[in-house]
Parts: C-alpha cells; sequence; structure tokens
C-alpha cells in the first residue's frame, strides 16, 4: 500500500512532498486498520455469543471503576461517564437509579445527546421497576 502510493505520486510527476503525504495517511489508515483488527482479539470478543447470564461481579466492577473515573474527572468531561452509569442502572434494573445519573450528566452537559436519548428511552422503565 504504502509502495503503491509512492509509485503513484511518482508516476504522475507530483511534487515529492505530496507522495510523502499519501504514503503518510497511507501509513497512518495501515496502523488503525491493524489496531481495530485487533480489538476483538485482545478483549476476546471472538467467541460466539450465546444465552449466557451476565457476569455480575464484572458489571459491579465496571460501575466501580467508573463511579472512581467521575470523581476524578472535571464537570465539564463528567457527561459521558455518568451516562455510561446510568446505562449500566438501567440495564440492572434500576430504572430510576438510572434516571438520577442521566439526569445529573444532563446537568453537567446539556448538550450531551447521548444522556437525553438514554433519559427518554430509560424513562418508561424507571416508571415501571418501582424503585
Amino acid at each position: 500500500m504504502l509502495f503503491y502510493s509512492a509509485v503513484i505520486g511518482t508516476f504522475f510527476g507530483a511534487d515529492q512532498r505530496v507522495s510523502w503525504q499519501a504514503v503518510g495517511v497511507n501509513a497512518f489508515a495501515a496502523m488503525l486498520t491493524s489496531v481495530l483488527l485487533l480489538v476483538p482479539l485482545l478483549f476476546g470478543l471472538h467467541r460466539p455469543v450465546t444465552a449466557q447470564t451476565p457476569k455480575w461481579s464484572r458489571i459491579e466492577w465496571a460501575q466501580q471503576l467508573l463511579l472512581h473515573v467521575y470523581t476524578r474527572t472535571s464537570p465539564e468531561h463528567a457527561a459521558p461517564v455518568l451516562t455510561t452509569i446510568g446505562y449500566i442502572n438501567w440495564w440492572e434494573g434500576n430504572g430510576s437509579k438510572a434516571h438520577q445519573f442521566l439526569q445529573l450528566a444532563l446537568d453537567t452537559d446539556a448538550a450531551y445527546r447521548l444522556a437525553r436519548l438514554s433519559d427518554q428511552w430509560s424513562a418508561p422503565a424507571s416508571s415501571q421497576d418501582g424503585t
């Protein structure tokens, strides 16, 4: 791929800087593709999906980790963390707690669309779980 960019740039008589820029862009694209292909292998996502129950201890650990991250995050960057915590609570069946975290996320960043959308679809769950 890199060789191809250099040959095309040279063949058409392009400026040498343009050829090397094309090589750089292709090198970046190749590295990004390699990393994205490795992610499923590194995190074990290559296993087939089965109808197993979630490992709640891992989910609880992730929630505790996110709460720790939230305590260390500046308010302007807290909305994604709070939204994720809200989603985990919704997934566990705690709709009202999820709504509280999503409202907190919207209070920190009212323009964060994922928190707004998540709050909209979690609203019916918060009225059904009774908490």
